[in-house]
């Protein structure tokens, strides 16, 4: 009896944090590019908060396209989110629906083939809101706090320890200049288990 109400104590005095045991969380690592005239390729997760201009309103990913070395990751879906840098006109929105139609996101892990190339019209679809008619042609509006999708993965990305990987997005076509400093954010998401 004295040996059960031991192990019992150990276990509910060892913390979450405790040295040399494994912490498991459910975890975002985002990371957002803004869209700029004559790129037509964005890649994320390589420019780690802090350096770059990109502080954790930017990302919140510690190492250039490399898992840290005490985590591993298994992604189980992404996030989409566009945010526009003001209230979208009806023109502009026509410009956005056609970069969704135009581009996809390609996941790739130490240079191997893809895991993964997602049209990005087929994430969306759905999430899409409906055009806000004014009373006067060309009053059409669509509100400026984002559009959001989410794309859950059939299998899941294991991201081992120190493992090199990119996500890029990339345009078949170069978009609109009215697009430009509008900010995409990809988010990976699922458990994360630390060391």
């Amino acid at each position: 009896m004295a040996a059960n109400f031991e192990r019992a104590m150990r276990f509910l005095q060892s913390g979450t944090y405790q040295p040399g045991t494994m912490e498991v969380r459910h975890w975002d690592y985002y990371d957002s590019a803004i869209l700029a005239t004559g790129t037509n390729n964005y890649q994320f997760f390589m420019v780690p908060e802090g350096q770059g201009g990109k502080n954790r309103s930017r990302t919140n990913f510690p190492l250039a396209g490399q898992m840290p070395e005490s985590e591993r990751m298994a992604v189980m879906y992404l996030e989409f989110a566009f945010i526009p840098d003001e209230v979208m006109a009806q023109a502009t929105w026509i410009h956005f629906t056609d970069i969704l139609k135009h581009s996809y996101i390609e996941f790739t892990i130490q240079n191997k083939s893809p895991m993964l190339i997602l049209p990005l019209h087929s994430c969306f679809g759905a999430a899409l809101p409906a055009l806000v008619t004014g009373a006067a042609a060309g009053d059409q509006l669509i509100p400026r706090d984002g559009i959001r999708a989410c794309y859950e993965l059939d299998i899941e990305i294991p991201l081992a320890a120190k493992t090199t990987f990119k996500i890029e997005w990339v345009f078949d076509t170069t978009p609109n200049t009215a697009l430009d400093d509008y900010k995409m954010y990809i988010h990976m998401v699922g458990p994360r288990y630390s060391f």
